[in-house]
């Protein structure tokens, strides 16, 4: 067999992809105090962003990296508020460093030519995470669509994992609800309608009249947020990277939690995510059939910890300080250092996502179940 070996870099800071023109300077997300790094390691021909605040507490080096993603379709620019607050708490946290990451497409990363499903995403990331130099443990937390990259993830990686974090995070479950196929097929034609007024050069005076639901990507005055991060998001909406992104993502939405939820059948054990430390902060604005897949999640993990509190999906954006405390709520687990049991599925291939031949035999799982 052939293995080729991808060619691979890393820049920092004025060196992106093409959502700019190629070329990204001064990369701010919240102001004169933000003194985040940001990094854009190139793996199979694409480059992602990567911005990591450390801790400014030199004990805690050491200690593990927490890897947000966000959720669809929002670049990392959506965590501005809460990475405000969080740096603050920070030197009292056994974390090293704080990481965002733009999926490809968003934000300041790359875009894919093609829609990547969950789990080659988060092969992606790790291995963007490996060539950046950001190393393991990882503590991961996703915003609603992050939750099933992170599943993923700590499926594929479960060795690197010591914590992970859901932010009203999407469920295996949500293939199996008949509800969310009309949803995406709502939400597919307004995205290609914006892409036909971004090629007829409407777009910017629509989206003006504040029109487009926020569900969308697309941010009103009357947020908590800063003007100037609400100006930066809206600005990245009307571009042709995100238009095209958001629709290639709507697109494996389905066949991606179906794929973790054969991938998971297939494990055959009562907790998948083993003995992770699994923190689940749900949003008390969602149906009952959201909540109680929510809490159905919680017992993916034999050491979880599941609360509900009063706000909208929106968490990163209305009520970032309940993110804080949640990270605070799962160190407390974390920080007991006791030793993952890594689990193995039944079948080896599915252990580890190790590339495209992984990814078929995956794909040929989820079509025969």
């Amino acid at each position: 067999m052939l293995l080729l070996f991808p060619f691979y870099s890393v820049a920092t800071n004025n060196v992106g992809g093409s959502n700019s023109g190629g070329s990204f300077s001064n990369i701010n997300y919240f102001g004169w105090n933000d003194y985040g790094v940001s990094v854009f390691p190139e793996f199979k021909d694409l480059k992602m962003h990567i911005r990591c605040y450390r801790n400014l507490n030199l004990t805690k080096i050491n200690k593990p990296t927490a890897i947000f993603d966000s959720g669809l379709p929002f670049p990392s620019l959506a965590y501005a508020d809460f990475i405000e607050e969080l740096i603050a708490e920070l030197p009292s946290m056994n974390i090293g460093k704080v990481c965002f990451f733009d999926r490809y497409g968003y934000g300041y990363s790359d875009p894919s030519p093609y829609a990547l499903n969950s789990n080659e995403t988060a092969y992606r990331l790790h291995e963007s995470l490996r060539i950046a130099h950001i190393n393991p443990p990882y503590i991961l937390a996703g915003w609603s669509w992050g939750n099933v990259d992170n599943q993923f993830f700590a499926h594929n990686y479960m060795q690197d994992v010591v914590g992970i974090l859901s932010i009203d995070g999407t469920d295996s479950g949500y293939a199996t609800d008949s509800n969310n196929l009309g949803i995406i097929s709502t939400a597919t034609t307004y995205f290609n309608n914006l892409v036909a007024m971004q090629n007829n050069g409407t777009i910017k005076s629509f989206t003006e009249h504040n029109v487009v639901p926020m569900a969308y990507g697309y941010l009103p005055n009357n947020t908590n947020m800063t003007q100037s991060v609400v100006n930066k998001i809206n600005n990245l909406f009307i571009t042709e990277d995100f238009l095209n992104v958001a629709l290639q993502e709507l697109s494996i939405m389905i066949s991606s939690t179906q794929l973790l939820a054969n991938v998971y059948s297939a494990m055959n054990v009562t907790c998948p995510l083993s003995n992770i430390p699994f923190f689940v902060l749900t949003a008390d604005q969602n149906d009952t059939v959201w909540n109680n897949r929510q809490t159905q999640m919680a017992t993916m993990s034999s050491v979880s910890e599941h609360i509900f509190i009063k706000s909208s999906h929106f968490i990163p954006i209305d009520k970032p300080y309940f993110i804080v405390s949640s990270l605070k709520s799962l160190l407390k687990n974390v920080d007991k250092q006791i030793p993952i049991n890594v689990l193995q599925s039944k079948n080896n291939s599915l252990k580890k996502y190790e590339g495209d031949e992984t990814l078929v035999f995956l794909n040929s799982l989820a079509a025969k179940n």
